[in-house]
């Protein structure tokens, strides 16, 4: 095995993409996730800390 040259500006640059993907990616399953725990088990009055936490 031995080791590549890579190209660092090229890494960075899609590492930075792939980091931004994630995070949209998690910001979407929790909000998914979030807004029917609060549908269905709250009235909609008060605080829905727990459950956004939750999600």
């Amino acid at each position: 095995m031995q080791l590549q040259e890579i190209d660092k500006a090229r890494y960075s640059k899609h590492f930075k993409m792939v980091f931004v993907a994630v995070a949209v990616v998690l910001l979407v399953v929790s909000l998914a996730v979030s807004t029917p725990l609060i549908y269905f088990l709250t009235d909609g009055e008060g605080s829905h800390f727990w459950l956004n936490l939750t999600g």
